[in-house]
Order: C-alpha cells, then structure tokens, then sequence
C-alpha cells in the first residue's frame, strides 16, 4: 500500500470518527446506499459489507469496512455518510483500462505478455490498478532475466483519456543479452573439466562458432547443465556425488556473467555383482544375456549402462506382447568397499494383444493400401519390433510425407490395446509442365503426367516427355507394388529416346532407340526385393549431326574449305561410330539392332526414410544380360552399396559412404559393348568436382567413349542445418570422393584413381530441388576436365 493510499484511508478514518462523536454510536440500516460505481457491479460492494439491511451499524466498523473496500483495488476514493438510518456508500473509481500496447518485445512475444497481464485481470475493460501492473512489470523482468537478458529496462505508463480511463503502454527495451564470460568448476579431482562441460549448453563459445548461442545465459539451460554434470559423474561410478554451490555472478556493468558451480566427487563405486530379480519371467535367458553384455562384475558402475540394459531388456518383453513392461534398475550401494550389487527387477504386466489397428489422416488413399504395409496384425501379440517396421514401411511410400503412431490403453481391456497410425499424405498425382538447367542437361523442358497413388489403389502411373539439348524421351510406365496378395510387384514399361552424346560431352554419334520392358519384384525378406525382368529393345546408331550439303558449296575458296572441314568432321564421326561399335573394318553411317535382355537385381532397404536419410543402408545389385537372338550379345553388372551411419544421438551429424563397382563385356559375335552402354564417371552423381562424363578411356578424337570397369567411392559428412534453416528442407556435406573408369578390370591401377574435396548442399526450395557443389581436386592430372562449381536446378510450373 502506498503513501497516498494510506493518506487518504487516514482522512477517511478521521471523518469517520468525527461523525462517530457527533451523532449515536449505531443506528439499524434500513437502506444502503452506493454511488459512483459505475463499472464496478455493486454486487461486489456488497459482498464485502459486514452487515445487511435491518442490521445494527456501529460507527466504530467504519475503519474497518473503508480498508475491506479499498483492499478489493477498485476505488480511488471512499467515503462514508449516514442519513436517518441509511448508509451512503460514495465511490470514485479507479480508471478503467482502454486498451494496452507493447512496445520492444521481440524474445518474449506481445501475445505472451498479454496473456500474463490477463491472467491477473488486466485487460482492455478491466479496472486499471497500479499495484497489480508494478506486479507484472516485475515479472516481466525475471522473465527476461531467465533469458540472460539482465540489462532489459521495462517501463509501464498509463496514459489518462476522457471519461475516466487511460492506455496503457509497455514499452521494453531489450539491450544486448548477458554474455557468459567462463564456466568453473571447482572440486573435480577424477573428471576433467573438458569431459565435464562436453555436453553443456552453457559456456564460452569457440572462435568458428559464430552461429552459436553457448554463450547466451539462461537460467534454464544452467539447470539442464547442472542434471548433465550429476549424470556424468553417476556414469563414472560417483554415486555419492553432490552439488555444494551453484554462484551466478553479474559483472557491475550487467554485460558479462560469471558461473562458479562447486562439487563433491565423493567415492567411485564398482560392480559387485548384476542380477535378475524374478526367477519366473518371460524371455529369462535373453534378459540374463543382456545383463551379462551390458554390466561386467568388477567394472566401474555407470548409470547410463544400467539404463541402456533396462531399455534393452524392456524392448525384448515388448517383442515378447508386454506392451507396457519394464525394467527398473536398483543399485544397492556398499559404503564399507565401494561396492554395488546391482538388482534388474522386469515387471511385464499382462501379455498384450492388439484389438484394433485404425489408420487416420488418409483422405486420398485406400485403407487396404496402408495395411499391406503393416507387419503388426489385429488380434495378434503385441510386438513392438513389428510395430516400428510397420511405421518404417508405411514412410516409405512415396506418397507419405510422415507417420505417427499412437498406443491406446484399453480401460476396460486391460490386456489389449488398439494402434492409432497417423499418416500425413503428400500430393500423389500431379500434370506438370517443368522446365530447369543443369550442368550436364542444359535446358530442360518436360511434360509429365504421374501419379504415385493411382485411384487411391497405390498402383503407380507415369506418362513422361522430356526434352533437352541432349535427349528427347517417350514413356508410359504402369506398376502395380502389389499385383500378388503376397507383395510380388508388376512394372511394365514403353519408351522412345533419342540421344545426342556429343551434347554430353562424350562421343559424336546420335541413338534412336525404342524399348518394351516387364519386371516383377519379389520380396524374400522385410528388407529385401529380388527384381526379374525381360526387355525388347529396337536401337539405331548413326554417325552424328546433319553436315552441309557439299554439292551447294561454292567453288570460291571458302566454299572449299567449307567443304574441307565437313570431310574431315565425317570422317572424324564415321571413325566415332566405328569405335564405338567395336566394328573397325567396317564404314557404314548406321547401324540397326533389335535385342533381348533378361535382367535380375537385389536390393536391400533398411533405411529410416526416402529423403535426407539419417540411418540404414541401401545396397543394390543387378545383372543385365543381352543373349541369344539380339543383335548384341553383352551383359552389365552393377553393384552399389550406400550407408549411413548417425554419429550423435539426435542424428544431426550422420557419416555416408558409398561403394559403386560396374563391369561390362561383350561376347558372341560382337566385337565390344556399344559406348552408349558402357560406363562413365565424373560429374554431381558420380565424382563431384570433375566434369561430367569425362573421365576413363578416350577414343581416338579424345572424346570419352567410358569403359567396361568402373569404381567410385563417395564419402560424405552431413553436418546440422538447424541454425540456418528448416533441416527438412536443407542438408549440408563435407564430402570427398575418389574414382575412375578403365577399359577393362584388368586396367585398373589405385595410383589413377581421381579424387575431390569440397562441400554439398542440397535445397529443396519452393521452385524445386537445388544441389551446389564447390570442390577442389587431388590426384589430378593435366588435361582432366575439372570445375570447381558445380550445380543442378529444377522446378515445375
């Protein structure tokens, strides 16, 4: 309570005593009166009175009802009058509040101080009452403070208006937050301070890490430091560990802070022995097994290791249809050796079996659709395993963007248990026209009708055009991923292309080629798919561009050297042609063939999901074989194996190799495999930093003509993206890559094998994907076609 306030409840008890002396010491109240409320409800005024009408007032209540009145904050002014037996009750009002601003805020929002004023009743059309509003401007300030911002200045005005009210403004000065200048720790004698603060959110920050908010205090993030201090020590075996002092000191100028945090180690215990508590308990041997492997008698205790083996063993009762086991982990402590008997006890409840599985979020796609992807089956046992492959499956659809699943305890079922998969579908079908640019393509414009999600059926449909300065493309492709109820998948395929190698800077011949394909995937396990397929090919070879007609040439002398230059370009693609082939005692400007090939491949998919992988693998192997009765005779082998291996736990920082190995040869009658199916390597897919398909063999024009051996290996370290955008939608690598094309296996030589260096981002914007490539070269030798910058844009319209 203020002076003034206190002033004015002091006049007021004076006059009341004064009428007090000058008329009887009560009277009974026949009526009472209120005046000058206004927006206050005289409800609330009678609320607080001691006494109703027909009561007896004794004036010496009077103090007593003016300070209950003033308390409620309402009113500015009181004042007590009396008049044959009714009681007047006159008011003045505080202001009412008109409206309120804020101004400055940008850490905590408008709206968050909004809310906080009107969880205590400020608000526009409220009483205005100033003790309330000091209240929030000193909560704002520890709000504020929470953040390491301690040099914030909030100021709250009331600005009177008309008719009793004011606005009220809230103007915030933010300053600069308060930097922490050093963490210490004092007491440590067994933990280094280095493997202490590994893990901190606190602390100075390095030099690089200019993107870093380390140094930023927060009362929060110290309090999260201080739980990973306790839970290292714990994991070292320092179970009597304790903190003595937590000191956060402000330098004068409210610029820096200093954090001084003291502890006691205590003693380091060891593992006396790790036992299981239930001697009757499902799956007993696995879980003794995962005690044995996880806790080694004699071994420092840590807690993380007792955790990680209660998870292990709660996931295998889990498998086993104890939805809801788990395991706690009891250490006993001995003070007299620093031992620990360790005691697992597995509490499994009721084995679980699934009631009901319910698929939400589908608005396109039919409900059969998602259950042939799941693994976990109505009215069978729980089995978390099953659960989680089922998840992995359904994110795998390419018209899936995410997938959520949710347990449902059963009240009235204890021992069921219904399944919740929430799945967000992403656009299935789409008609575009597409036009972009790449390195290797040029311009790019395409006309596609595709659809992942035909129907709603999950069969997948695709009508393509594609035209660049290299290739023009024909295709109808139709795949039904589950032709059989037991998963065996059907693609059937038509298409048309015409290539120019010379615009991919390879070789100077032109291909037309048309083709019939069918293939059937057959799954052999939850993450393999054996492929068999036929192919009808018909390909026409001919030597490159249209030339100048020479019976037009003119017979000056530019004419003839025009002429000139045109018959040594013929002969230079004829020779092309011929190399090509492997047909070198032969001079035709085209060649025809009609082939069969029957094709097998193996693929192995265990990763987390399609795009911006962080886990899993991706092995794929396949065999092409051109036989009996085609016009070429050769086969095509491919190998390629991709990892990805999360190195923390949050998986923002994940290591990628890739290993592809390649062989090619002809046999029969045909002298080589065509250049136009042999190998090439160089560029964004293959070895980033060299120009594309410009490595391996050249022919005799020294245009690369690819080889029948090929090796690349690609290493790549994706690293976080959080602090400069969504990492969805943004992903960066610091890659090398190592690599080369031979003529034969027999070629190859580790001391020519092309390597890089440099940086990856990949970009999925609003117009379409964009990868940037900036490398440096190793291993290089004079005259290899090498670009520092390299990129690849798309977009659709």
């Amino acid at each position: 309570m203020n002076f003034a306030l206190k002033y004015r409840i002091l006049i007021a008890v004076a006059l009341t005593l004064y009428c007090s002396l000058s008329f009887a010491a009560g009277f009974i109240v026949k009526d009472i009166e209120i005046e000058g409320a206004r927006r206050v409800d005289a409800g609330k005024i009678f609320t607080v009175l001691p006494f109703r009408i027909g009561d007896y007032f004794d004036f010496s209540q009077s103090p007593e009802l003016i300070a209950s009145l003033y308390q409620e904050g309402y009113f500015e002014e009181i004042e007590l009058r009396y008049d044959n037996n009714r009681l007047r009750i006159i008011v003045q009002e505080r202001p009412g509040i008109a409206n309120i601003s804020v101004e400055g805020a940008e850490k905590i929002s408008s709206e968050n101080i909004l809310e906080i004023l009107k969880s205590i009743s400020i608000e526009a059309g409220q009483i205005y009452n100033q003790g309330a509003v000091e209240n929030v401007r000193r909560e704002l300030e520890n709000q504020y403070h929470a953040l390491g911002n301690y040099a914030v200045k909030v100021n709250i005005e009331a600005v009177e208006l008309p008719d009793n009210q004011v606005n009220l403004q809230i103007k915030i000065k933010e300053e600069d937050t308060t930097r922490i200048r050093q963490v210490a720790i004092l007491g440590n004698r067994y933990i280094s301070d280095k493997k202490l603060k590994e893990n901190f959110q606190s602390g100075r920050k390095a030099w690089y890490q200019f993107w870093s908010s380390k140094d930023n205090y927060s009362k929060f993030k110290l309090s999260a430091d201080i739980e990973s201090l306790t839970s290292t020590y714990h994991d070292y075996g320092f179970l009597d560990f304790k903190i003595e002092e937590t000191k956060v000191t402000l330098t004068p100028d409210k610029r820096f802070i200093d954090i001084l945090i003291k502890v006691s180690e205590g003693k380091q215990y060891r593992i006396n022995q790790a036992n299981l508590a239930s001697a009757v308990v499902p799956a007993r041997a696995s879980l003794k097994k995962t005690i044995d492997e996880n806790i080694k008698q004699s071994e420092i205790f840590s807690r993380k290791d007792a955790l990680t083996a209660s998870a292990e063993m709660g996931k295998i009762l889990k498998d086993q249809g104890y939805a809801f086991a788990k395991v706690d982990a009891v250490p006993n402590q001995n003070r007299d050796n620093q031992t620990v008997d360790l005691t697992f006890f597995p509490i499994p409840g009721k084995r679980t079996y699934v009631r009901r599985i319910n698929i939400r979020g589908n608005t396109t796609t039919n409900d059969e659709v998602f259950r042939q992807e799941l693994r976990q089956l109505e009215g069978a046992p729980y089995s978390a395993e099953r659960i989680e492959l089922s998840k992995r499956r359904l994110s795998r659809l390419p018209f899936i963007s995410s997938v959520q699943v949710e347990e449902r305890a059963l009240v009235e079922l204890p021992d069921q248990i219904d399944l919740n998969f929430y799945v967000k579908e992403r656009q299935s079908g789409s008609f575009n026209i597409g036009a972009g640019y790449s390195d290797s393509e040029g311009a790019v414009l395409s006309f596609q009708l595709n659809q992942d999600n035909f129907l709603g059926s999950g069969n997948r449909v695709n009508l393509a055009f594609n035209n660049s300065k290299s290739n023009t493309r024909y295709a109808i492709r139709f795949t039904d991923p589950y032709y059989t109820i037991d998963g065996i998948s059907r693609s059937w395929l038509a298409s048309y292309r015409s290539t120019d190698y010379a615009e991919r800077d390879v070789i100077e011949i032109d291909t037309d080629e048309f083709a019939l394909g069918l293939t059937y995937g057959i799954p052999i396990s939850e993450s393999d798919v054996l492929g068999l397929g036929v192919r009808w090919e018909n390909v026409r070879y001919t030597s490159g561009r249209d030339f100048l007609d020479t019976g037009s040439l003119s017979r000056t002398r530019t004419g003839f050297a025009a002429f000139r230059r045109t018959q040594r370009q013929r002969e230079r693609e004829l020779n092309d042609l011929r190399e090509c082939l492997g047909r070198e005692d032969e001079s035709y400007e085209r060649y025809e063939f009609t082939n069969y090939s029957v094709h097998s491949s193996l693929r192995y998919d265990t990763r987390d999901r399609g795009l911006f992988t962080t886990e899993g693998a991706d092995i794929r192997s396949s065999l092409e074989i051109f036989g009996p009765g085609s016009g070429l005779k050769y086969y095509l082998a491919n190998y390629s194996h991709k990892h990805f291996f999360p190195l923390t736990e949050d998986k923002s920082f994940v290591f990628s190799p890739r290993l592809i190995l390649s062989y090619a040869d002809a046999y029969g009658n045909t002298p080589a495999v065509p250049c136009t199916n042999r190998f090439f390597a160089g560029g964004t897919k293959t070895v980033r930093g060299y120009l594309n398909n410009s490595l391996g063999p050249r022919n005799s024009s020294d245009d690369p003509e690819g080889g029948n051996f090929r090796v690349i290996g690609n290493f790549d370290l994706f690293v976080p993206t959080a602090f400069l955008y969504d990492p969805e939608r943004l992903r960066v690598s610091v890659f090398t890559d190592i690599g080369n094309v031979y003529e034969d296996i027999g070629d190859f030589d580790t001391s020519t094998l092309k390597g890089s260096l440099g940086l990856n981002v990949s970009w999925l914007t609003a117009i379409g994907a964009v990868t940037f490539n900036l490398a440096t070269h190793y291993n290089d030798e004079e005259g290899d076609e090498t670009e520092s910058f390299q990129f690849d844009l798309g977009t659709n319209f």
